[in-house]
């Protein structure tokens, strides 16, 4: 099928997040899809779908139920191994239960015994004071009691629970895990374990924490080689397609994951594809124009690797400003995002953001719009043309009338001269100019401060002392040597004090 993007996302994915994406794809026969789920359920170890699909397609399913067999006794014996851990925790927990009661308790009785102004504020804080010191003792105690084959035990049951589609209690395993082991490889295994189970079991608020994480351990994990975190990115961003677009309150992190640089290189190497998603994201979030021109850029860039109706139409709207092109492609996106797993929700969002996309374009560029060839372009009912146009034009927040006897919008202009245009530019200058001249004068006033202190009074004394001892001893070394007559005064000078010679006077 055309535009289909399920094999290409596939080789990124675990087998089981594959089945949520068969369930959905549409325009293939039923046989052939049963026939793929089959294939893929042998991969893992959930038997019971398998059988079930292997039924319906007529193949044997002996080797199958024995399979089945195998895997409940690994697992009960993954779960006697693993008792020890949960014995040890239940202790631990009881034991905390118990010390927290008993300081409540004294806590209470000390708080009623003393006549205190708020005492029910200090019985809680009392309270709450003592709680978090018992939980860290008790963790510390339940490593120390733990060994590494509890541990080991934990994790392959974690595993084994995963395999067999029991993706509640994996992630709960799994969590115990993480706290109780010191094995990084296993660690971020685990975490990535953890996401998995969260989009498979449809909790998403707890999977859009868990892809921060991730993304730090595979940025900061020096042990991988840059092909290989180069990967990682690649199926972080997969597995974030699952998350983000089921919960649309999360979406703008998603446009912030994939404007990354380092996960943007992942796409362009990798998976170009995923452009389609990131269109959309940005599209249905709100529209920041540096978002809107990195994207508008690296379609640009990936034209020749990638191209799609949705990628097609952002670039016959901000690069060619054919809006017939482009309205042409927004047809043929409705198409593509219904037949898509991950947008199919929201199909609505994107057409509406679309619409306005382009009447904000359009509008950009004419004065005068004529609103029935606005609605024929746009695809928009003519009894709910007026109130459409008010909205986007609010939501654009341009300055426009609507001249109901021409039946035209009338654009008025939004852009500042020459002069403002300056202005604009140079008050940063200006403003920073300020700045800088308020932080000379503050340090002047400091310096100033400083020499006011018993130190700096005896520096000046001293300074002026010097000042008058080499005034008073100048004149001494530069007065002319004169010798007086009854009739007049010869002065002679040196040739260094010629110049002050002129300035004596006869006796």
């Amino acid at each position: 099928m055309e535009y289909d993007l399920t094999k290409q996302i596939c080789t990124f994915l675990d087998a089981h997040l594959m089945l949520p994406l068969l369930e959905f794809v549409k325009g293939y026969p039923e046989e052939q899809i049963d026939k793929v789920k089959a294939d893929i359920l042998e991969k893992t170890s959930c038997y019971s779908y398998a059988i079930t699909v292997n039924q319906k397609i007529g193949r044997d399913i002996t080797g199958l139920e024995e399979k089945k067999k195998v895997v409940i006794e690994e697992l009960s014996k993954a779960a006697a191994a693993a008792a020890a851990a949960a014995a040890t925790s239940t202790t631990a927990t009881s034991t905390t239960t118990t010390t927290t009661e008993k300081k409540e308790e004294d806590a209470v009785e000390a708080t009623t015994t003393t006549v205190v102004a708020d005492g029910e504020a200090a019985t809680t804080n009392n309270v709450q004071s003592t709680q978090p010191k018992a939980e860290m003792t008790t963790f510390a105690q339940l490593r120390e009691k733990v060994n590494a084959q509890i541990v080991d035990s934990l994790y392959r049951l974690a595993k084994l629970s995963y395999e067999s589609g029991d993706y509640g209690n994996a992630r709960d395993y799994l969590e115990v895990f993480i706290k109780l082991s010191d094995d990084k490889s296993k660690n971020f295994s685990a975490l990535w374990g953890i996401l998995e189970s969260d989009i498979l079991s449809l909790n998403w608020v707890s999977a859009v924490g868990d892809i921060m994480p991730i993304k730090e351990e595979i940025d900061s994990n020096s042990s991988l080689k840059p092909i290989q975190q180069l990967h990682q990115r690649a199926w972080l961003i997969h597995r974030s397609l699952f998350v983000y677009f089921n919960h649309p309150e999360s979406r703008s992190m998603l446009v912030d994951l994939l404007l990354d640089d380092k996960y943007l290189n992942a796409i362009q190497t990798i998976c170009p594809y995923i452009l389609r998603y990131l269109a959309v994201a940005i599209i249905t979030n709100r529209r920041r124009p540096q978002q809107l021109y990195q994207l508008v850029k690296v379609i640009e860039q990936e034209a020749y690797t990638y191209r799609d109706p949705i990628t097609l139409f952002i670039q016959s709207l901000y690069v060619k400003f054919n809006f017939e092109e482009a309205q042409q492609h927004l047809t043929q996106c409705e198409k593509v995002l219904a037949q898509d797993f991950f947008l199919v929700s929201c199909l609505n969002d994107f057409m509406e953001n679309a619409r306005a996309c382009i009447f904000e374009t359009y509008c950009n560029i004419h004065e005068n719009i004529d609103i029935d060839m606005l609605c024929n372009n746009l695809g928009i009912k003519p009894e709910n043309s007026e109130k459409w146009i008010v909205e986007a034009i609010r939501n654009a927040r341009f300055i426009a009338k609507i001249d109901s006897a021409n039946n035209q919008i009338k654009m008025f202009s939004q852009h500042t001269n020459a002069y403002r245009q300056v202005m604009d530019k140079t008050k940063g200058l200006f403003n920073r100019g300020i700045e800088i001249l308020v932080g000379i004068n503050d340090s002047r006033v400091q310096q100033s401060r400083k020499n006011i202190g018993p130190k700096g009074q005896g520096g000046r004394l001293r300074q002026s002392q010097q000042s008058q001892q080499t005034g008073a001893a100048a004149p001494a070394t530069t007065a002319p040597a004169t010798t007086t007559t009854p009739a007049t005064t010869t002065t002679t000078t040196p040739s260094t004090t010629a110049p002050k010679a002129q300035e004596t006077v006869s006796a």
